[in-house]
């Protein structure tokens, strides 16, 4: 790229808005002297923002001989970005400003996904329902960002293909943007979730991390410099669908022996109901929602083995096991310095982050990934949701500003 003197000034702008953005204070003196700036440009820049209403004066300093130096402030509430988790069994749609503060939020079950255009319609009127509870002011809202699981075409804003729901080709970005006539962005859930822990969770901190996605299903996000790795086609992420059995039993994506097969929420539950339909004993059924072998899921099959049932706890120990083998080979590849467990399974506790912990680390190479960290995420249910209104955030903050 041509370093011109508005390529320069677009990066300056950005330079300027992101330091204000994550400290608390900052004089226009320190982002000069941080950026090897001249205070007037700073100024210059500073003003723009101030104009825009996304930097405010805050207070002076005490003079040392001169005039009082000006405090600058990031202001959360300027603008604000939608949100859309699109879930296997839950749908989330929320609304939040610029430091991730939740305005309005709505959380609902996915239900029936078969026909993606009469589910999407539905998404869109609870869009609708959330954008009009936050009462925002004309030209606030930023856009939408929507996760959703499967190999995503976030340039195209499409989904090409999700297991998860049956959908392909499906082009998500065009048929919201026709409703709501602003910025839509797709990213596959994983990615989204591994971009709100960049910027606003557990690995704000980190520049090279893997997000872990561990739920109902298992997939996984490479984070590299600060930016997210999507591959040359745009599809990466699918760790789920490693191999990790070359005969092991078929996966919802068609091949067999896949993690997700082995060692995923379904994968647990599936497990658990086939012990008890083999006439094999576990209290799993106790924990379950109704006293059905069907019913057994997940949760009912981690909570058993929390409380020391012995089937229960082998499936659970056998599922971190491959997890733990699969992530070993990630930190073999990668060397990253930060490992984001996120997903249903990690609600169990520390055990779930220790045996994964453990297996890992007996299966990865010596002296390889020494030092990396395995963290919890602290987004919670609502990291995706949140990753996904965030690739607003970023646009706005990499455009200096600027939105149109």
């Amino acid at each position: 790229m041509k370093i011109t003197r508005q390529v320069l000034n677009a990066f300056n702008k950005k330079q300027v808005i992101d330091i204000v953005r994550t400290r608390d204070r900052v004089f226009k003196a320190e982002i000069a002297r941080e950026l090897g700036l001249s205070i007037p440009t700073v100024m210059k820049i500073s003003d723009g923002f101030i104009q825009k209403g996304l930097i405010r004066e805050c207070g002076k300093g005490e003079s040392t001989g001169g005039k009082p130096p000006q405090l600058l402030e990031f202001v959360p509430g300027a603008r604000c970005s939608v949100g859309v988790d699109i879930g296997k069994t839950t749908t989330t749609i929320l609304l939040m400003d610029l430091q991730a503060n939740i305005i309005v939020k709505q959380s609902v079950p996915t239900g029936d996904v078969r026909d993606p255009n009469l589910f999407l319609e539905r998404v869109m009127k609870l869009i609708e329902e959330v954008i009009d509870a936050a009462k925002l002011p004309p030209g606030r809202l930023l856009g939408i960002g929507v996760g959703a699981a499967g190999l995503i075409d976030s340039e195209n804003g499409e989904v090409l293909f999700s297991p998860d729901f049956g959908w392909e080709n499906i082009r998500v970005a065009e048929i919201l943007s026709k409703r709501f006539s602003m910025k839509v962005m797709l990213e596959n859930s994983t990615r989204a979730k591994a971009m709100g822990e960049k910027w606003f969770g557990a690995a704000a901190e980190a520049d090279d991390f893997i997000c872990l996605n561990l739920g109902y299903g298992i997939a996984a996000a490479l984070m590299i410099d600060g930016e997210l790795y999507c591959g040359h086609s745009g599809t990466s992420g699918e760790f789920g669908h490693v191999t990790m059995e070359r005969d092991g039993p078929e996966c919802d994506c068609g091949n067999r022996g896949c993690l997700e097969a082995l060692a995923s929420g379904n994968a647990v539950a599936k497990s658990m109901q086939r012990v008890l339909r083999e006439g094999g004993e576990s209290s799993a059924l106790s924990y379950a929602e109704r006293p059905e072998i069907e019913a057994v899921d997940a949760k009912a099959v981690y909570s058993a083995a929390k409380a020391g049932d012995r089937a229960a706890a082998e499936i659970v120990e056998k599922a971190l096991e491959y997890i733990g083998i699969g992530l070993a080979g990630i930190v073999n590849l990668f060397d990253p310095e930060l490992v984001v467990l996120s997903g249903g399974i990690v609600k169990n506790g520390r055990m779930v982050r220790e045996t994964i912990t453990r297996y890992m680390n007996k299966h990865r190479m010596k002296h390889a990934g020494r030092h990396v960290r395995i963290v919890e995420s602290v987004l919670g249910d609502d990291g995706t949701a949140i990753g996904a209104a965030t690739l607003l955030v970023k646009r706005l903050v990499e455009n200096g500003g600027e939105w149109e």
